[in-house]
């Protein structure tokens, strides 16, 4: 899960990418305590650690975005499924 502000210009199965490759969806976009809550579909290959930060990006002129992940490292515990992500 992650939480956001505001949830502009995503739609459920928007990408979401790491180094510009897509190792995720966006499964699912809910309100909780008035912030957006994004439900995110990542590949179990992929390590996410508390560290990490994810940002929304612009992906074309139309005003769609995607969702860059950046995975953290190691200097931080591994997120388990569905524990909340970071903050967006």
């Amino acid at each position: 899960f992650a939480l956001a502000d505001d949830a502009m210009g995503l739609l459920r199965d928007s990408d979401v990418l790491v180094a510009g490759v897509v190792v995720g969806k966006l499964d699912k976009i809910g309100l909780e305590n008035g912030k957006a809550k994004f439900t995110l579909k990542i590949s179990k290959d992929l390590a996410v650690y508390e560290n990490a930060k994810l940002e929304k990006v612009m992906e074309s002129m139309l005003g769609t975005n995607v969702l860059v992940l950046v995975p953290g490292d190691s200097s931080a515990p591994l997120l388990k499924e569905n524990e909340y992500e970071t903050t967006l």
